[in-house]
């Protein structure tokens, strides 16, 4: 009798943790990532941030923060540590005016978005300056406060052409390719588009930040796809302002007046969200970018609360997330609106020198000395 009970209780064991772990790995495919560190502080010292607008990350772990209210951008290691920081306001080169958005092409060089000077500069990975491109003004290759930016696999980079309501494409080599847009609500049309990101098949994911949407194109600017309307439910946006393509070619927006991310799949189809406005763990005050390592590593440029957040990605064993289609959910279009313009003449590459406020720990002039260490939180 007594073996009888005991092979009867190891049998409701192994049924309670066959139903835990369907629940939490099938029924819960997808959860939110885990904050496991975070960087900053409110200041103008070496590791602190006024408004940080963008962020990326090497190979080797290190953090390249774009210090928006401080005009210039830091790098950091993976420990917290200051490495070096750069710039200073101005309009030469290595000096910045509301500095936003940064990206790392295929060599590891830096791109900026140089906001208010209208302009992307280029850096090696040592922060020494490259070359610039762009220019104020409405034709080809010029910008007018232009912010996110994103490579393809052939490392053509992409700009969200903002105040001119457009996508710019430019080859390796800073040479005009094409653009598409127009100020306007309907497919192809953008109200001030914010961000720019490419999935693993070289579509283009364009953040349509006062039309609260999310539109897909070809890599030629074809129309593919939209969703996302106004408000604070699931598939809804409130100011999508940053976009990142993860290793499952799923989408990551930052769904800044809403302080939230949320995740869908590359039908638009509605995966996940997190966050909620606030200071503390997994809260956001107005976040404005954010990047997806190789590894599935997120890092937040979380700007209200003046740090930079990074979460741990959670994997499941048990197949994908549940899906949900999104409101404002639009298909392809019988005819793309595409402009496509003459290449324009090649644009050369730079010399690289010494950006104003280079060097290890060092500053620009309007920075004081630098502190060996980023204030840096373990979480």
């Amino acid at each position: 009798m007594g073996t009888k009970i005991i092979a009867f209780l190891l049998i409701i064991i192994l049924l309670c943790v066959v139903g835990a772990v369907i629940y939490f790995g099938f029924i819960q495919k997808d959860a939110p990532p885990t904050p496991v560190q975070q960087w900053g502080e409110k200041g103008n010292k070496p590791g602190q941030f006024l408004s940080p607008g963008g962020v990326c990350v090497d190979k080797n772990g290190i953090l390249f923060v774009v210090d928006t209210g401080n005009n210039r951008f830091q790098k950091i290691s993976a420990k917290g540590e200051t490495i070096a920081l750069w710039g200073e306001r101005g309009a030469d080169a290595g000096q910045f005016d509301k500095p936003e958005r940064i990206v790392l092409d295929n060599q590891g060089n830096l791109y900026i978005s140089d906001c208010l000077n209208n302009r992307i500069q280029k850096y090696t990975p040592m922060g020494n300056f490259m070359k610039e491109m762009g220019g104020w003004g409405y034709d080809d290759g010029k910008f007018h406060q232009m912010l996110g930016m994103a490579f393809d696999s052939r490392n053509n980079l992409f700009v969200a052409d903002t105040y001119n309501h457009r996508i710019q494409k430019f080859s390796p080599s800073g040479k005009f390719i094409n653009a598409w847009g127009t100020e306007g609500t309907t497919a192809s049309q953008f109200r001030f588009p914010m961000d720019v990101a490419v999935d693993y098949q070289d579509n283009v994911y364009v953040a349509d930040t006062q039309n609260n949407r999310i539109q897909k194109f070809s890599n030629k600017g074809a129309f593919l796809m939209q969703w996302g309307i106004p408000g604070s439910k699931k598939g809804e946006f409130k100011e999508p302002v940053a976009l990142a393509v993860d290793d499952d070619n799923n989408i990551l927006v930052i769904d800044k007046g809403n302080h939230r991310i949320q995740k869908f799949n590359s039908a638009g189809e509605f995966l996940l969200e997190w966050g909620k406005e606030g200071s503390k763990q997994g809260e956001f005050k107005n976040p404005s970018d954010l990047f997806i390592t190789t590894e599935g590593d997120i890092y937040i440029a979380d700007t209200g609360n003046n740090r930079i957040i990074k979460f741990k990605k959670y994997k499941s064993l048990f197949g994908e997330a549940k899906k949900e289609q999104s409101p404002g959910l639009v298909p392809a279009q019988p005819k793309a609106t595409l402009e496509i313009t003459p290449d324009a003449a090649e644009t050369p590459e730079g010399t690289p020198t010494a950006s104003p406020g280079a060097g290890n720990n060092g500053s620009g002039s309007s920075a004081p000395p630098a502190a060996p260490e980023a204030p840096a939180k373990t979480m």
